[in-house]
């Protein structure tokens, strides 16, 4: 899915209160404080798009997998295959949150 952010790297910036993108760009994404929780939160927006890349990632990989596993002898305890039937909604419920 082709994303309608500005695209990634992000990055925190030097002064420690701005994330902008790892590039020659002169904006900024956004402007936070310089406190102890404001830095978490950057760090976390800092990544973002390599989250959401990673996301994606996983739900590809999980289609081709489930495509492969014969699912009738399927050697999974059933903690397993709740997870696994769990995380791709989690993970699409995610994406759609970022790109919609």
């Amino acid at each position: 899915m082709e994303s309608k952010s500005t695209p990634g790297p992000w990055k925190i910036s030097e002064n420690k209160c701005d994330i902008e993108q790892d590039s020659e760009s002169m904006f900024g994404i956004c402007t936070m404080y310089a406190d102890e929780s404001s830095m978490a939160n950057a760090r976390l927006i800092a990544a973002a798009p390599d989250l959401l890349e990673a996301c994606e990632a996983m739900i590809e990989m999980y289609k081709a997998m489930m495509d492969k596993i014969d699912h009738g002898s399927s050697f999974y305890d059933a903690k397993t295959i709740r997870l696994m039937n769990e995380a791709p909604g989690l993970t699409s419920k995610a994406i759609a949150k970022a790109t919609s």
